[in-house]
């Protein structure tokens, strides 16, 4: 059945692919926000649990975090969840 394998060969390929391009494109996001959102990128950051991908996708969300009133603490965890579970950036989106 050389079909078959030829068949498994091209979708293992098309999968290597499409992962790879994933990652580009997540790393070029994260460079953007890097040159842009420098300290707020680091301040998120600080919360335990949440890589490049999820503060990519949280600065996208919510913003410069320089709009927040100052009263809060944004290293703080509780004031980062009480910002994002609003608006549903911890639950998957069906």
């Amino acid at each position: 059945m050389p079909s078959l394998q030829h068949s498994i060969d091209m979708d293992l390929n098309l999968i290597a692919f499409h992962t790879k391009e994933l990652r580009r494109f997540e790393q070029l996001i994260y460079k953007e926000l890097k040159k842009h959102q420098l300290t707020n990128l680091y301040l998120v950051k600080t919360v335990i649990g949440i890589g490049d991908l999820l503060v990519s996708l949280i600065l996208l969300e919510i913003g410069d975090l320089d709009r927040l009133p100052r009263a809060i603490d944004p290293t703080s965890n509780w004031t980062v969840l009480t910002i994002l579970l609003p608006i549903n950036i911890l639950t998957p989106r069906l």
